[in-house]
């Protein structure tokens, strides 16, 4: 099965997240981590891109639910 851009974008993420683990520099962990939340925002959007679908009644789009971009962002908070 071939892998979505999403899927792409969450794998690319994850890389970087591996990264800032190994990173002894808080500086450059930062980065990495700031590099990935991103890439998972690419990912939201491109998952958002390729499901969306409008509503008959008001032509408006579905809300998407899960944001995984935010789960990073509320690790990083914790983390300080």
């Amino acid at each position: 099965m071939q892998q979505t851009s999403a899927d792409q974008y969450r794998l690319k993420a994850a890389q970087l997240l591996i990264k800032a683990a190994r990173a002894t520099d808080p500086r450059v962990q930062t980065d990495y981590e700031f590099m990935a939340q991103g890439y998972l925002r690419l990912a939201d959007l491109a998952e958002q891109n390729s499901t969306d679908r409008y509503a008959p009644a008001t032509g408006r789009r579905q809300k998407i639910a899960g944001n995984k971009s935010n789960q990073l962002s509320m690790r990083r908070k914790a983390r300080r």
